[in-house]
């Protein structure tokens, strides 16, 4: 090897290792040196006369038909904008690859082209860079990206670049493959009772959002070989999802594709792993179980269960033992059971089964079983693309509905995988040579699965499909490549949620669409409304009040304790053995008249427009004084000014001088849905759901007349003040 291979002299200019704090070396944001080794020797091979090449990627082929375009802004923000070529760089650089290559009979350095890129473009890249939109759902085979040269002195810069740009393959085959499980998923909550395609998904109510978002979460940040594979795949995988322990991903998300921090849809929820339970030793297993409960009252708490056995603790701990604290839990709280070892395929339903036998168990509308809403279970061990069909099969072979269960997966969703897994390319197709465009193409007899496009390539949608077209064919109107990058700046930038629709494109349904504008008084009906809808359709209803022997109304948890901290604690108390009533737990009234319950719900959901002119009227001063007794008792301040303003017996009490219904309702609205949303969710946390909702509030123009708390009920009062909300 060379003579100077051994010991590069390291440059005074170029910062060391103090030891005093992390370090990172500065070779490794250096351009030239960010390529395969032999690519330094490309510069002399070329034909003479060239002055410029023309490359393209593409996926092949591979394991599946149609591959997602994501990750190349990255690259172009992290590696490739602004000045990136500097003297120092180019001495570094020269010092590293002429010590590296070859025998020493030769320097491989190209410093000339280098020293040219920095006097004459100010140190920034001289190529243009054309790519799919970011997100784009393309079949493969096709055109994904073509980069070329801008300066006929730098033919040489655009296959320097492929190394780099081919990393391309990684975050996009995780988003391909994390689309192909969010694909699995959704077919599997459709066949087994989930109404995916009509449920709401705009606010105040994206119920698809969170129901398919959480169904599979990012595990994987531990199980990759270095946190920037985490960054960058985990953002990838919340291209299709929102569920992740991978906080690398959602920060890259953030940073690189402008998804605002108050939209943190990329979350998580509090989780035991083995030493926080196996600490307490066998004997203490339940205490341990209890603490996480007892720790994390409200929300989704998920809890690993199989550190030593995994049946005892579904039968006798959580549905025996701790049975009635789980029960208690109001929603949309949950505890969430995770077995952490076992054949996937076949534990997921023996965990069901056994909790199946003490918890109670309803049947859907398309026949599948369904465990109350505060206990699931979550799958994070040995799960893959293939593994997640077979244990979603299994399911449906035993009659359990998808919604029991979510699923975390690591090494297979950010690790197992690889350049050919999507038959990933770069090829050169065309070069100008002594002024002339010349096609370029490889095509090996022993492989024609390798065989390369030529000629200037347009990605273009011919009879709703879409296709390359090759040696220059085609109107440059049609072609749906758009320039991102041009002389060292990024020309076109993609936001996060562009992202997450263009992924949509194909889907059953989808669940990132446009929520539409955050409404001001004119959509607060709007909000009522739906909120009302649910109610008289006895959409996602868990809870009925009762009077004393007579009707149950049936309601949402969440909308009761939200509006009422008594109701909120009522419903705290409730457990697995509550009265029910029509298949719903009971809250019973202490009031005769049924209608006094009625009023108590239209208070809480508010009237509709048609009732809205219809004056209170109890059928008489009994009934009157059951709604002024309900008022008073659950803190209904707008309910109790009704029954006094007709109450006989009352009629000379001054009225509370309280928030009316409305404002009050208006003020605990937005914040009932999110958890109402939630409740229907297989693993997402209050937080979620209360993020969530923010995400959308916070990303629309009356943002800046709503603070961050938006949404948020404070400890306090289990609600917004209206200063937050008016």
């Amino acid at each position: 090897m060379g003579t100077t291979c051994a010991k590069p002299e390291i440059d005074g200019a170029i910062e060391s290792d103090t030891g005093v704090a992390p370090y990172r070396s500065p070779y490794l944001d250096n351009i030239m040196l960010l390529s395969d080794s032999y690519k330094t020797s490309h510069w002399r091979q070329y034909p003479p006369n060239t002055t410029e090449v023309y490359s393209y990627f593409e996926s092949r082929g591979g394991k599946f038909d149609e591959v997602v375009f994501f990750g190349l802004q990255y690259f172009m923000k992290r590696y490739l904008q602004g000045k990136v070529v500097t003297r120092e760089r180019i001495n570094a650089a020269e010092r590293i690859v002429n010590g590296h290559m070859g025998l020493g009979e030769m320097k491989h350095f190209n410093r000339e082209g280098w020293e040219y890129i920095l006097e004459k473009h100010d140190g920034r890249l001289p190529v243009v860079i054309k790519a799919a939109p970011e997100g784009m759902v393309v079949p493969v085979k096709n055109v994904l990206m073509t980069v070329a040269n801008t300066d006929p002195k730098c033919f040489w810069l655009t296959n320097y670049l492929e190394t780099l740009l081919v990393q391309v393959w990684y975050p996009m085959t995780v988003a391909t493959q994390s689309r192909a499980q969010k694909q699995v998923i959704m077919e599997s909550l459709i066949k087994t009772g989930t109404d995916l395609k009509n449920m709401p998904n705009k606010l105040p109510v994206p119920l698809k959002m969170i129901t398919v978002g959480y169904q599979l979460n990012d595990f994987g940040c531990r199980g990759v070989s270095s946190m920037e594979t985490a960054s960058i795949g985990g953002a990838a995988h919340l291209v299709n999802f929102c569920g992740s322990d991978t906080m690398p991903g959602l920060c890259t998300a953030i940073d690189y594709y402008n998804l605002p921090l108050e939209q943190c849809v990329g979350t998580s929820v509090p989780a035991a792993e083995h030493s926080t339970i196996t600490s307490w030793t066998k004997a203490g297993e339940k205490s341990a179980f209890e603490n996480m409960l007892k720790q994390y009252p409200e929300g989704i708490v998920a809890v690993v269960s199989d550190s030593y056995d995994i049946f005892n603790a579904c039968e006798k701990l959580w549905g025996t033992e701790l049975k009635d604290l789980i029960a208690s839990r109001a929603a949309p709280g949950r505890l969430v059971v995770r077995p952490d070892s076992g054949d996937p395929k076949t534990i997921v339903v023996e965990v069901l089964e056994r909790l199946g036998k003490h918890f109670p168990v309803t049947t859907n509308s398309a026949g599948f079983k369904v465990l109350p809403s505060y206990i699931r279970v979550i799958q994070g061990d040995g799960i893959s693309y293939e593994s997640l069909k077979e244990i979603l099969g299994n399911l449906e072979a035993k009659k359990w509905a998808a919604e029991n269960v979510c699923f975390g997966s690591g090494g297979a969703l950010l690790q197992k995988m690889d350049r050919d897994t999507q038959k990933c390319a770069f090829k050169c197709c065309e070069a100008i040579v002594d002024g002339k465009p010349r096609p370029v193409f490889k095509d090996p007899v022993t492989d024609q699965g390798k065989k390369s496009k030529q000629g200037r390539l347009k990605l273009v949608k011919r009879e709703g499909k879409l296709t390359t077209l090759t040696d220059g064919q085609g109107d440059e109107k049609e072609d749906l490549l758009v320039e991102v990058f041009r002389n060292g700046e990024i020309t076109k930038t993609f936001t996060f949620q562009d992202v997450r629709q263009q992924s949509e494109v194909g889907l059953v349904t989808p669940i990132f669409d446009d929520l539409g504008p955050m409404p001001t008084s004119e959509c607060r009906e709007g909000l009522l409304h739906g909120l009302r809808d649910l109610l008289t359709s006895k959409e996602l209803c868990d809870i009925a009040l009762v009077a004393a022997g007579g009707e149950a109304f049936p309601a949402h948890r969440t909308v009761l304790a939200a509006c009422s901290p008594a109701l909120r604690e009522r419903l705290s108390k409730l457990h697995a053995a509550s009265p029910q009533a029509d298949g719903l737990p009971v809250i019973a009234l202490d009031v005769k008249h049924c209608e006094a319950v009625k009023a108590l719900i239209d208070s809480v959901y508010g009237s509709s427009a048609a009732e809205s002119d219809r004056p209170y009227n109890p059928s008489s001063e009994a009934a009157n004084l059951d709604v002024l007794k309900l008022a008073r008792e659950f803190e209904l301040p707008a309910l109790e000014d009704q029954a006094l303003l007709v109450s006989k017996s009352c009629r000379m009490q001054k009225p509370s001088n309280k928030l009316t219904c409305k404002p009050w309702f208006y003020m605990t609205a937005w914040h009932n849905l999110a958890h109402l949303a939630v409740a229907c969710s297989m693993g997402v946390s209050m937080a979620h759901a209360e993020s969530g909702l923010q995400a959308w509030l916070g990303s629309h123009s009356w943002r800046g007349s709503l603070d961050s708390g938006l949404a948020l009920r404070t400890k306090q009062s289990g609600s917004l003040s209206a200063s937050q909300f008016l």
